[in-house]
């Protein structure tokens, strides 16, 4: 193992460029996840110390199983070092690396390498998934739909060793179920991929299938005995309000979904500066030209991430939380990535051949994504915590 470290850092050292790629990009994710992890706001607020209460004791995990995947991971965290704040918060910030890593691989398998990398540095600086990475509340799981979709491509590959692909499918799928809404979502991808899905299982042995199967039932086992312990959480487990709307306020409440992602929130929230939209005018353009890509070329993939941003939605609006547009936030992403690669392509049919207009294009997508970059980090490291909002609902220890 640390032969093969050595060997690839080596090449790495022997590379200047990548080298000097990596490290700007570690800095980049130090900064985004990391810095002052624990002392950008003065406390915590009322959903982090709710969360930190759910993941004191393995018995409440287990008793209250919602979201037990990131308790567990918490519990471990805190209980080997300390319940400060940058441990309640370190596993947001870990799981976002991972989901944002895992968001390169999908976009790198749909759209090319360099692609890849500009809609990950999108996608990772986007000021709701900076500041879910920076606190102590599951939200960062919403967006396990990459992780699912990025195993699932991984499974598809010629030269995968599938048995460990599904194995990694099965473990994923069953922790999602954990989730709010997550149930809805590892059934719904199912529906949408189930006859590639099932390509993918006749080149994997019986015997791998069954065991696959046993972990992800063995992996619930706590879920269904903490819902049927506790049946008042299956309502919130399936997304459920307890309150259902009428006709005209459901359509109300999903309008208000949408325009917290392009126009203007409902209302206020934690990880929100007042009323501002989820996504900027870059994203939302991308997201417009990268819809029409994918609903002319590509419209197998598009009903997946159209059901993704549609479960999104009705969640947001149904439970008056713009948290749960994260699930849209997974197929955005995707679809803004479709939308780099379409320009990009567009412009290289103009000039085909002359490689000048070619770096003029990537130069351009470059400054595109770091402005973003700079948006993100301003709006989640200087002007978030220095709100009145925030500084009044982070002052809990």
């Amino acid at each position: 193992m640390l032969g093969y470290v050595w060997v690839s850092l080596k090449r790495l050292i022997n590379q200047p460029y990548k080298f000097f790629a990596y490290v700007g990009l570690t800095v980049l994710v130090f900064f985004l996840y990391f810095w002052r992890l624990d002392s950008l706001t003065k406390g915590l607020s009322q959903a982090e110390l709710s969360a930190r209460a759910a993941s004191n004791s393995l018995q409440t995990i287990v008793e209250s199983p919602l979201n037990a995947p990131y308790h567990f991971l918490q519990y471990l965290l805190t209980h080997f070092t300390s319940t400060t704040a940058f441990y309640l918060r370190l596993p947001s910030a870990i799981l976002a690396v991972v989901l944002m890593w895992a968001f390169y691989y999908l976009a790198k398998a749909w759209f090319g390498k360099i692609i890849g990398v500009l809609s990950a540095l999108i996608a990772a600086s986007t000021p709701l998934v900076i500041l879910s990475a920076r606190s102590a509340t599951p939200g960062i799981l919403l967006l396990s739909p990459l992780a699912l979709l990025a195993i699932y491509t991984w499974l598809e590959k010629p030269k995968t060793k599938t048995s460990v692909a599904w194995m990694a499918l099965c473990l994923v799928a069953a922790s999602t179920f954990y989730i709010p809404g997550g149930v809805w979502l590892v059934f719904g991808i199912l529906i949408f991929k189930r006859r590639r899905v099932a390509a993918a299982l006749s080149k994997i042995s019986r015997r791998y299938k069954v065991l696959g199967l046993l972990i992800s039932l063995l992996l619930i086992v706590p879920l269904v005995y903490g819902l049927a312990k506790h049946p008042s959480l299956i309502r919130a487990w399936l997304l459920i309000p307890s309150d259902w709307p009428s006709a005209v306020e459901g359509l109300s409440q999903l309008g208000w979904a949408v325009l917290a992602l392009t126009l203007q929130a409902p209302s206020p929230s934690d990880l929100i500066i007042g009323r501002l939209p989820i996504l900027d005018a870059a994203q939302i353009i991308l997201l417009i030209f990268g819809t029409y890509a994918m609903g002319r070329l590509a419209r197998a993939k598009i009903y997946s991430l159209v059901f993704l941003i549609v479960l999104g939605l009705i969640a947001s609006g149904l439970n008056h939380s713009p948290i749960y547009l994260m699930f849209s936030l997974a197929a955005i992403f995707m679809l803004v990535a479709a939308g780099l690669r379409y320009l990009f392509v567009e412009w290289r049919k103009v000039f085909p051949r002359n490689p000048i207009p070619k770096y003029l294009a990537l130069a351009l997508m470059s400054i595109l994504v770091g402005l973003h970059i700079t948006y993100g980090l301003n709006y989640s490291l200087s002007a978030w915590p220095n709100t009145p909002s925030t500084k009044s609902l982070y002052v809990l220890k």
